[in-house]
């Protein structure tokens, strides 16, 4: 089987090399209404310079903080160039951003900058050059690529570009048995100048879930619909658990605590130990904080006394097993629903036994399912009941245990894709617990948390649901708030301050990953590649400064589509992290940084699309300029 997929765009290089600049010395007035002149320059002989179009937009500053200053651009006017490369216009604001329209260069040439925030005299103006060498590189697992285009002494330079992406497979005929064995390879193909530079390399999916595949398979054109459905019912049939007769538990040890029955065959080792853990997670969440208790009547031929409380089973694994209508066999911990229409009737919890700490870790996640179902009463979003009940699990720990370390990380190496999806980094649902623990310590505490629930019961959507629990916690508060802000933190998750259990002295500091796009040196110009974000999901490039220099990073930020769900800031890291205020997007806007160098070593863009839908799509090219003092 081979299918192609063929997407023309064009797109903008990336580049990471130092760029030369040419000053345009004439003189105007620094004040908004003066004229301004500059000019583009034709580094080699035989390029026409007349003709060329520049964008003029205006510049309204919105924040200044930290020494960085957040401005939104406004157009004003196209502008051509003269026979000479000169071009003149009125300035509409003391600072004034020129676009050079890529399209109107001469064929075969680039241009050694896009965008220029100009405001005095001194400013830079544009360079062309003849483009020399095509570059494409690949980051992460292939899923993006970059262009680069430089001319013949390394410049760097920006012109349009048509590419072809090609996604083919080594499978004949692809089956669920077959599914782990599928290559996928990925060919790009560019073409700029008269030039023409292809690049194959392989598309990683083996960290993917089987749905993960299928949807990737799917993406890429190799199966169809009908082929994945078809997969997804065998995936589901082979995956059923064995049902096994359900033993009696003969002698079998019971304790009370509130409204909870814990039960274990008689003889658990430690079963002192899980009764005081049962008593402490009781008291976290229904004495503490005060949350419905996940009561049912227990409907298996039980007794009067026994219908009075919600049982937890321990189970070991080696000596007993338990039906799949409560728990599949051979499991850590799960939660089973009594009766999914009716969720007053609650859920039992089953566990195998385990030392202390990971038994109340894996305990305070089950029975945080069961509270999540009493308040919403129906089946919840994957990521979300994972999410939530590893938040549960924190709220009873007050630190990180375990394999959550490896989920949150995997989160973190993935905020490219929705919260919603699980198309790559396995359990990476599970790590996105950050959310709800970003809402705890930023928009309510538990009582936010609480309302959230509620908000779910009457609503199928579980982004609606945060969003409508936020708006009754505070009427200012909003889903794209607080995924703006969470996405900041994503950038460096100091801010969470959270305690590794298996080294209590020991703060986690994993970091969203990122790219860095450039580490400066006396003048340079860097770009990040197109993007394409989904609703709830963030990117986020690392700009660093220079080791023995020190001026101003300038970063322009062009939104080309939903730029009503675009969520951009800088985030400043240096002897302290620092996080400018942001304000609403803007189609096009420029951050710029003093200082950078002194004080402040790197700058990371942090770039989210804070849209509830995630097939809303963010479509984004940012452009960044360092200028020594």
């Amino acid at each position: 089987m081979k299918k192609t997929i063929l997407i023309y765009s064009r797109k903008l290089t990336a580049v990471l090399m130092s760029a030369v600049m040419i000053l345009c010395f004439v003189y105007v007035r620094a004040e908004a209404g003066s004229y301004f002149t500059g000019y583009v320059y034709a580094d080699e002989p035989g390029i026409a310079v007349g003709g060329i179009s520049i964008d003029i937009y205006g510049s309204t500053l919105r924040s200044s903080a930290n020494g960085l200053k957040r401005y939104e651009h406004y157009y004003c006017r196209t502008v051509k160039t003269d026979s000479s490369g000169a071009f003149t216009f009125a300035r509409p604001s003391t600072k004034t951003l020129l676009k050079v329209d890529l399209g109107s260069l001469p064929s075969g040439t680039g241009v050694n900058a896009q965008t220029r925030l100009v405001s005095s005299r001194y400013d830079d103006t544009f360079r062309l050059s003849y483009i020399n060498r095509i570059g494409i590189g690949k980051s992460g697992d292939g899923s993006v690529y970059k262009v680069e285009l430089t001319a013949a002494d390394g410049t760097p330079l920006f012109a349009d570009y048509d590419v072809s992406d090609t996604v083919t497979t080594n499978a004949v005929n692809i089956t669920y048995d077959t599914l782990n064995s599928v290559r996928l390879d990925r060919t790009v193909a560019v073409r700029a100048g008269g030039l023409t530079k292809s690049r194959t390399f392989n598309l990683d999916i083996s960290n993917c879930t089987v749905s993960g595949k299928l949807n990737k398979l799917l993406e890429y054109g190799i199966i169809d619909e009908e082929m994945k459905d078809e997969m997804i019912d065998v995936y589901a049939e082979d995956t059923a658990p064995v049902e096994d007769p359900r033993p009696d538990f003969v002698s079998e040890r019971t304790y009370t605590a509130g409204n909870f029955m814990l039960h274990s065959e008689q003889g658990t080792p430690g079963i002192e130990q899980f009764e005081r853990v049962v008593d402490e997670v009781v008291d976290v969440y229904f004495r503490k904080y005060g949350f419905l208790e996940p009561y049912h009547e227990f409907v298996n031929g039980s007794s009067s006394v026994r219908e009075k409380y919600f049982h937890i089973y321990i189970v070991d694994n080696d000596v007993i097993r338990i039906d799949s209508e409560v728990a599949p066999k051979n499991v850590l911990g799960t939660t089973k629903k009594i009766d999914p229409e009716d969720p007053a009737k609650g859920c039992y919890i089953v566990l195998s036994p385990g030392d202390t700490l990971k038994f109340k870790w894996v305990l305070g996640h089950e029975m945080f399912h069961c509270i999540m179902y009493r308040y919403i009463g129906k089946n919840q979003a994957g990521w979300f009941k994972e999410a939530f009940a590893n938040y549960g699990s924190y709220l009873c720990i007050g630190g990180s245990f375990g394999s959550l370390n490896t989920h949150m990380t995997n989160y973190l190496k993935s905020t490219d894709y929705p919260l919603s999806s699980s198309s790559s980094y396995r359990n990476r649902q599970y790590g996105a617990f950050l959310l709800p623990l970003y809402i705890h310590k930023n928009y309510g505490g538990v009582e936010a948390i609480k309302n959230i629930l509620t908000a779910y019961a009457k609503t199928t959507s579980a982004y609606k649901a945060i969003n409508n629990g936020l708006k009754a916690t505070n009427s200012n508060y909003t889903f794209a708030k607080l995924f703006a802000g969470f996405k900041d933190k994503n950038s460096y998750t100091d801010f969470y301050g959270i305690t590794d259990l298996t080294n209590p002295s020991k703060i986690i500091r994993k970091k969203a990953s990122r790219t860095i796009m450039a580490s400066f040196d006396d003048s340079d110009t860097a770009a990040t590649p197109q993007m394409t974000l989904a609703g709830s999901s963030a990117a986020y490039f690392e700009f660093a400064a220079p080791a023995s220099s020190s001026g101003t990073l300038t970063v322009t930020i062009d939104t080309s589509s939903g730029a009503v769900d675009a969520s951009y800031n800088l985030v400043l890291h240096g002897k302290k992290i620092a996080i400018p205020p942001r304000g609403k997007a803007y189609p096009l806007m420029t951050f710029v940084l003093s200082g950078f160098g002194s004080g402040i070593d790197s700058a990371v863009l942090t770039a989210g699309n804070t849209s509830m839908s995630s097939k809303t799509e963010l479509n984004f090219i940012a452009w960044a300029h360092f200028e020594e003092k």
